[in-house]
């Protein structure tokens, strides 16, 4: 037998041990993993099982919760509660009412603890009923029970809390569970509901465990570490070291080692389950016995392991006998061929030295040669790269300049607070700054590389001519209007100017649209106030001159009267000739609303009140009989809110816009006129722009004809009119609408439409303050005295009308035409009163006259007149010690009751 023959037969038998030792291993371990795999879906199989007994306990308990809620809403809807609150809104006190409303209360929560049961064990254990100060109303535990354990009910409280919630209380080792519902009267906070659940009765009928075989504990949690549980419920926990359930992570299963009562330590598992809509969750904690059983899959792997490694071990010491053998064979063989190798590679070697040697001598004259290029080339490169660096530094600076530059540019048109277009020859945008994205709306994937025609057509010359620039033609600044993308019409300020490319030729145009709408709305809001300042200035002083000319005829016929039986013939002409001048004088006030100087706003008044007396007047009976194809509709807020103001020039403001929207209507239709309160918490744009606050809005409609644009912006104007002068007022009612409201410190807004109608909206600012009963007439003698009065009037006809009224009331009269020589009078005359005009001329006025006489007669009574408004300096005197203010044309009962008033002081 050969060498090969004999080094072949070992090697086949060793192959054939291994394969069949492989193939033993392998079959073992196929039945092991087999049986492994088994054990180990089994038990996936009992987790899931776990998983998914824990979730229908917690849904069970959640449902649970969900109806106690729905029962804490329907008794917060009950009318039990409502009666309450209602009858102490009434003002019924504990003695007389509300204390029977309790009652009804206590019954309602009584019926909820009886009605609501699993079995027979009652769900709630405790209702109470707590008011907003966090005081208990109802509590429908007894009164003995509650001794022990007093609860701070204010932090119960949950104003801000819409919808029932569950409360877990944990307090002196045992656990509360509580659902809190707030109570709102009329969308008022006025209480909370609370419900105690029974603990016991939850987890009797909805979390215990049945059997008594089963070693799992079921638990419900809150938080990470509070247990709520009953009491009994406590010795079926008989493990130790469960204290940390609440940090299980939801859904999945936790493995830990607890102690029991005997101290023997026991592998635990536990399942976390939340319990939808509350702060609770839902914990199973069972041996791990219960589910996996006594012996483990890792077991069989071990055993598997033991006898494949015993294998495994026998047929590696075989192999390696047999290998030492054959190792030993193939060493001799390969000593002598290595031997026989060397010698060949010695020869070789000897070759391969000579060539080397030759080669070296070569490569050294070549690497001379070379050294000598290189030494010359590097010379050159270094010129060339000296040169290159002084060319790129320069290059580099001149791109850094650049740069700097168009960053400067670029941050110039984006923080641009007015929008900026870049437009190329063809017309079209190629940028846009931000400022032009906010103030039009396009975004610029929009508006870029697009022709967007965004200037109205009437407009489109100024445009044409801006677009001349490209053309190099010069084009100033102007005025144009453009839409925003949502079509709102803006008033522009375009200017724009050409840039150059490259080359020096125009590469096209920035434009720069400036938005002055607001400005040029305040400039036409800042114009129309200097024209009625400037008209109401005027109107002022007419009516002051106008007021001491109707004196005469307001003030005479009094006196006359007095003189005139009343069987006289002339009785009559003088009291046509009195309700004349007193019509007179009401234009003469309108003149004064017009100056803003007539409306002493002082009343507390209702405006609802004003609406109704003005719907009785003869004025508007007058207007519904010239008027009966129009039908006056009224709408009034019954809790209407009181506000400051003049009822006369209120009442002048209604007749007016009611009067004015009736001839409106040609061909028959409605006029509505409603109040409301209104609180408007941001400012409002329209024709007046309403400031923030509460208000008392009045509104009045019409179904008419309505207003063009062009007159809405001049209905308020003084004398602005399409009637016919003479026929239908003055040319003054809208004026003195709005200086009415002003005067009230309010606001106008006015909302019209062509064919359909209009209707004007009053904002009147609201007041606390309560209105005072309105004052009787009483008879002459009530205001009639014996007391010494001066009178003080620049104006003769006035010292004679106002004296000679005194007179006939009984006082004794003197009279002067200036301020200074009522200060020479009384130093030498003292009075009880006198009768100050407040504008004289020439000489000191009302007021320094008063302040003059005051330094020698402290404490002089005194009554201001005049035939202008209340002002600043008439304010003045009466806090010096002035009494009332006075207008002309004086009407004897109004004077004698004011002088009357002031002496009685």
């Amino acid at each position: 037998m050969d060498m090969r023959s004999v080094w072949t037969l070992p090697k086949r038998r060793n192959f054939a041990l291994v394969v069949v030792s492989v193939a033993l291993v392998t079959y073992i371990g196929f039945l092991l993993g087999a049986n492994y795999l088994s054990q180990l879906e089994l038990q996936e199989s009992a987790l899931e099982q776990l998983r998914q007994d824990t979730e229908k306990r917690a849904t069970a308990v959640s449902y649970f919760y969900s109806e106690r809620k729905n029962d804490l809403k329907d008794l917060a809807a009950s009318r039990e509660i409502s009666i309450f609150f209602e009858n102490k809104a009434l003002g019924m006190s504990m003695e007389y009412g509300l204390r029977a409303s309790l009652f009804g209360i206590a019954q309602s929560f009584e019926r909820l603890l009886e009605d609501r049961k699993l079995d027979e064990d009652r769900i709630y254990t405790r209702i109470v009923f707590v008011d907003s100060d966090g005081k208990l109303l109802i509590d429908s535990q007894p009164i003995n029970a509650k001794r022990g354990h007093e609860w701070d009910w204010k932090k119960f409280l949950a104003p801000e809390s819409l919808a029932a919630t569950i409360i877990a209380k944990h307090d002196r080792g045992r656990s509360r569970v509580m659902v809190s519902i707030p109570y709102f009267f009329k969308n008022k906070y006025t209480g909370q509901i609370i419900a105690w659940i029974s603990a016991q009765t939850l987890y009797n009928h909805l979390v215990k465990v049945a059997g008594a075989s089963s070693k799992r504990s079921v638990f419900i949690i809150s938080g990470k570490d509070q247990f709520h549980f009953p009491a009994d419920v406590e010795s079926e926990a008989a493990f130790s070291g469960l204290s940390d359930l609440g940090n299980i992570e939801i859904g999945k299963t936790h493995r830990f080692e607890a102690v029991r009562k005997d101290g023997a330590k026991v592998n635990m598992l536990a399942v976390r389950v939340p319990v939808n809509d509350t702060p609770f969750s839902l914990v199973t904690v069972l041996p791990v016995t219960e589910v996996f059983g006594r012996a483990a899959p890792q077991h069989l792997l071990l055993a598997m392991g033991v006898l494949a490694l015993i294998l495994l071990s026998g047929t590696a010491i075989v192999l390696r006998i047999n290998t030492q053998n054959l190792v030993l064979h193939a060493r001799l063989k390969e000593a002598s061929g290595r031997k026989r190798e060397i010698e060949e590679k010695n020869q070789q070697l000897e070759k391969e030295i000579a060539e080397r040697k030759r080669a070296e001598d070569l490569l050294k004259r070549t690497h001379d040669e070379l050294e000598r290029r290189v030494e010359q080339r590097t010379a050159e490169l270094a010129k060339a790269n000296k040169e290159l660096r002084i060319e790129i530094t320069e290059r580099k600076r001149v791109e850094e300049a650049l740069r700097e530059s168009e960053e400067r540019h670029r941050l110039l048109l984006e923080s641009s607070p007015d929008p900026i277009v870049v437009y190329d020859m063809e017309g079209k945008a190629t940028y846009i700054n931000p400022a032009f994205v906010q103030t039009f709306g396009w975004s610029r994937d929009e508006f870029l590389g697009n022709r967007i025609d965004f200037v109205p057509e009437k407009n489109w010359p100024e445009t044409k001519a801006a677009m001349g620039m490209l053309r190099g033609e010069k084009v100033e600044s102007f005025e144009t209007k453009c839409f925003t993308k949502d079509e709102k019409l803006l008033d522009i300020h375009l200017s724009s100017s050409i840039f150059k490319g490259k080359d020096g030729q125009p590469a096209g145009n920035i434009v720069v649209l400036r938005d002055i709408t607001e400005t040029k709305r305040l400039e036409a809001q800042l114009h129309h106030a200097q024209k009625m300042e400037a008209i109401g200035t005027l109107a002022g002083g007419v009516a002051h001159d106008l007021n001491n000319v109707l004196s005469g005829l307001v003030s005479y016929p009094d006196l006359l009267l007095m003189e005139i039986p009343e069987y006289s013939p002339l009785r009559k002409p003088i009291l046509t000739i009195q309700q004349s001048g007193e019509r007179a004088a009401a234009i003469v006030q309108d003149l004064l609303t017009l100056a803003r100087r007539g409306a002493a706003i002082t009343d507390v008044i209702n405006l609802n009140d004003i609406i109704s007396d003005y719907f009785k007047t003869p004025e508007h009976i007058k207007l519904e009989a010239l008027h009966p194809h129009v039908q006056f509709e009224m709408n009034l807020e019954k809790n209407l809110l009181n506000i400051l103001g003049s009822p006369v020039h209120l009442s002048k403001t209604i007749m007016n816009l009611v009067s004015n929207a009736a001839e409106a209507i040609p061909y028959g239709g409605k006029v509505f006129i409603s109040t409301t309160n209104r609180y408007i918490d941001c400012p409002i744009k329209g024709y007046d722009d309403v400031q923030e606050g509460d208000y008392v809005v009045l509104s009045v409609s019409d179904t008419g004809i309505g207003i063009s644009p062009d007159d809405l912006k001049k209905i308020f104007e003084p004398f602005y009119t399409k009637k016919v002068m003479g026929r239908s007022g003055t040319g003054l009612g809208m004026a003195v609408v709005w200086g009415t409201v002003k005067d009230h410190k309010g606001y106008i807004d006015v909302i019209s439409t062509e064919g359909k109608g209009t209707r004007f909206e009053l904002y009147f600012p609201v007041t606390r303050q309560e209105p005072v009963d309105k004052q009787t007439s009483v008879s002459i003698e009530h205001y009639m005295g014996s007391e010494t009065i001066l009178v003080v009037d620049d104006v003769e006809e006035q010292r004679q009308i106002a004296s000679q009224m005194l007179s006939k009331l009984g006082y004794s009269v003197r009279a002067v035409s200036s301020g200074e020589e009522a200060v020479e009078y009384m130093k030498n005359n003292p009075v009880d009163l006198l009768v100050l005009d407040m504008i004289m001329d020439p000489g000191i006025d009302g007021l320094d006259t008063y302040k003059r006489i005051l330094e020698f007669h402290p404490g002089q009574k005194a009554i201001i007149v005049s035939g202008f408004s209340e002002t600043e300096r008439v304010k003045e005197a009466q806090r010096l010690g002035a009494g009332a203010y006075v207008k002309k044309p004086y009407i004897l009962e109004k004077i004698g009751l004011h002088v009357r008033t002031e002496l009685d002081k």
